[in-house]
């Protein structure tokens, strides 16, 4: 589960999203990207049974920004994140792209019943939150979400 609270305007807003993964995460604000809007608290729990995770890479964006299309190939960097688990060259690409308003990369593996919490920032018009990370023990697997909104009010679970 995973539950974010949001500052927006002085408003407290909660998130949830069920994703059943959890990460250790250091938020990082890219130079390009340091831009005023909401913060999102983002609690990660891993709800799976003996499935562990590499580090999760979560990015704020707007709609146009994909981690991936299904049934297309997917990106270099989201293939080295896939098959050895390395956030970074997905992350320097997402961080490059001017529709991207900020990463937050996990550190170290993430057992079964392990809860996280993480920070984020949106953007009024970069207004999405996608998330990914490799499935351990596989070597090509990886769990996503792909440019979900961000809520404005409230809660939101997927």
């Amino acid at each position: 589960m995973l539950s974010n609270r949001i500052n927006h305007r002085g408003t407290a807003v909660s998130f949830m999203l069920a994703l059943g993964v959890a990460a250790a995460a250091c938020v990082s604000l890219p130079a390009a990207a340091a831009r005023d809007g909401p913060l999102y608290e983002v609690t990660i729990t891993n709800a799976t049974f003996g499935q562990q995770f590499t580090p999760l890479l979560l990015v704020t964006h707007r709609s146009q920004v994909k981690l991936f299309e299904i049934g297309t190939t997917a990106s270099a960097g989201l293939a080295t994140l896939a098959e050895e688990g390395n956030v970074d060259p997905l992350r320097q690409v997402l961080d490059a792209d001017p529709h991207v308003n900020m990463t937050a990369a996990g550190a170290g593996l993430t057992n079964p019943g392990t809860t996280v919490t993480l920070m984020v920032r949106g953007h009024p018009l970069r207004d999405r939150l996608s998330v990914a990370a490799m499935l351990i023990p596989t070597n090509d697997a990886f769990v996503a979400l792909n440019s979900v909104a961000l809520p404005l009010h409230g809660s939101e679970t997927y």
